[in-house]
């Protein structure tokens, strides 16, 4: 039995039940002690007499639901003096004291601090579910993270594209993908009275409506089947005035988890219209296991995870979408899934991690390389349902050692800003400089800086890219070597250290070349200088540069950019 602290990314109770929760009952449920720490304070600074007294009380006060004991975190107390004290690090320790912690959990970087102050005295694991920084606006987390995996004794990944990664920073990684309680999904359960009055047959996606969900791609799929009603049920974070402007899609927001599997039993296809990017990429789909739970078969873009799933039909366009929820529909035979499922069951998948905390075994070298070979040739058997595969074949054979052919596979295939990121991220790995402005235009939203780096050559292109695809230590290292040769490196030395939040830097910099010329070089630059600017209210210099920022626009439509 483990005494075990989970570090989490959602609330216990307020927010969705994700891979934390799940994890959390059932690791108790295998009798370990599980203490759940939820990441967002739901109080103002406390008035009290004595921080001490105050975390001592707290400390003895937890919730407990679901076998899981539950704490909010606290950041900050306010005294009676007026001070304000910062006790988040020590009221962990206090939590981890009390409850004899030997193994943390963790989900966000942001415990860093903490969890490097208690490394080598309790084992550290990285629980990665996504690719953190396409979450955050800044790019702090990078480093953060890579601290966290350093340190971390183990790491569990949810994805292949993330073991590819973070096995490379830390040998000790496991692939433990997401899961299901299927007896959730498997009852019967009356039609919701919401949604009484709509028609079969029900298209249904549930999960957050983000800026991953391909609006685009469903309303086309919606007007292409005026025959069927499309039901997207979750937390919108976005504009959805497209979605809203079709009659036979209904938005219904945000449902109690205890309540989604009564929607999804009366769905008669499930779908997951994501976005190729990637975010999407490294995203291992919790809701395909719960279609699946509840007799439902899948269609969904081409994700790597969903490749070779069973009742899971990959499409690349709405055309394709169309047929395969037709082939979907059409088909009498019924979802019978329940050895599969058990297989992929929350359970499962903790037993899986109690071993893994547990034992002291160490992840080889050949073992990653056979681990990467299986996901080439699970790549190589979808061969032509989609571009992105012929990215990460590529990023796969470069690991393995085969460099040439992994770079017939990007240079020949026909992927556009599909993975971009990976893709640039593999030019300069590669070091095929020639190929960088190339690679770097497919994101459109860059075209004018690159245009302008560009003209200043290739390293301070690299310097550029190096950023924009978050290696923020390579970023560096390339604009210090060009420190001496022109005054407008610190251009991009500013937009470095306004990603880290180290924004008295950026504004010195931004300050000195604005002075001085009169001008900065990219959009970038003058919108990152506007936002510190206007923190610093100063008025004057803030209309200039929104004046410059317009004048920048107009110029952009002239050369349609």
């Amino acid at each position: 039995m483990n005494n075990i602290l989970v570090l989490s990314s959602v609330h216990f109770k307020d927010d969705l039940w994700q891979r934390p929760q799940q994890l959390a009952v059932q690791l108790a449920n295998l009798e370990n002690k599980v203490v759940f720490l939820n990441p967002v304070p739901k109080h103002s600074p406390i008035l009290t007499t004595d921080v001490q007294d105050f975390m001592d009380c707290s400390v003895n006060k937890p919730v407990v639901s679901d076998g899981v004991i539950q704490y909010e975190i606290i950041h900050k107390v306010k005294e009676k003096s007026g001070e304000v004290t910062n006790i988040r690090d020590k009221f962990i320790d206090a939590i981890v004291k009390k409850h004899k912690i030997n193994k943390i959990i963790v989900y966000l970087p942001e415990y860093i601090s903490y969890l490097k102050s208690v490394n080598g005295q309790i084992d550290i694991y990285f629980d990665c579910v996504d690719e953190l920084s396409s979450f955050y606006a800044t790019k702090k987390v990078v480093l953060l993270e890579k601290e966290l995996v350093k340190i971390s004794k183990g790491v569990i990944v949810t994805s292949k594209t993330l073991y590819v990664h973070k096995s490379k920073e830390n040998p000790n990684c496991v692939l433990i993908p997401n899961a299901v309680n299927p007896e959730e999904f498997m009852k019967n359960y009356d039609k919701p009275q919401d949604i009484l009055s709509i028609k079969k047959p029900i298209v249904g996606y549930m999960g957050a409506i983000a800026n991953w969900f391909d609006q685009d791609l469903i309303v086309e799929i919606a007007n292409q089947n005026k025959d069927k009603e499309f039901l997207l049920i979750g937390t919108v974070y976005t504009n959805v005035d497209k979605l809203k402007a079709v009659d036979n899609i209904h938005l219904l927001g945000k449902r109690e988890y205890d309540k989604v599997p009564a929607y999804v039993s009366h769905f008669d296809v499930g779908i997951i219209p994501f976005k190729m990017e990637d975010l999407i990429v490294n995203t291992n789909p919790i809701k395909y296991f719960e279609y699946l739970a509840a007799g439902l078969e899948t269609v969904a873009t081409p994700m790597p995870e969903l490749i070779g799933e069973p009742h899971c039909f990959l499409a690349g366009d709405a055309e394709s979408f169309t047929r395969q929820i037709n082939l979907a529909l059409n088909n009498k035979n019924e979802v019978d899934e329940v050895a599969y499922l058990q297989q992929n069951s929350w359970l499962e998948r903790a037993k899986q991690i109690d071993v893994f905390i547990t034992s002291d075994n160490k992840c080889e070298v050949d073992g990653r390389n056979q681990i990467l070979k299986d996901f080439l040739d699970t790549y190589n058997s979808y061969n032509g349902i989609s571009p992105l595969l012929e990215v990460l074949k590529a990023e796969l054979l470069h690991e393995l050692g085969e460099l040439e052919v992994a770079k017939d596979c990007l240079f020949n295939s026909s992927v556009d800003n599909e993975c971009w990121e990976t893709q640039v991220r593999l030019i300069l790995e590669w070091k095929c400089d020639h190929k960088l402005a190339e690679y770097m235009s497919k994101n459109e939203k860059l075209i004018y800086d690159i245009k302008q780096w560009s003209n200043l050559g290739q390293e301070f292109l690299k310097s550029y890219a190096y950023r924009n695809i978050k290696q923020i230590n390579e970023a560096f290292i390339t604009a210090a070597q060009l420190t001496k040769h022109s005054e407008w490196i610190q251009e991009e030395i500013a937009n470095l250290y306004f990603d880290l939040e180290s924004y008295k830097e950026a504004l010195t910099r931004y300050i000195h070349l604005y002075h001085k010329h009169n001008k900065l070089l990219t959009e970038e630059g003058y919108r990152n200088f506007l936002k510190v600017a206007r923190s610093g209210k100063k008025e004057m210099l803030v209309a200039d540069l929104e004046k410059k920022i317009a004048d920048i626009s107009k110029e952009k439509t002239l050369l349609n950019v």
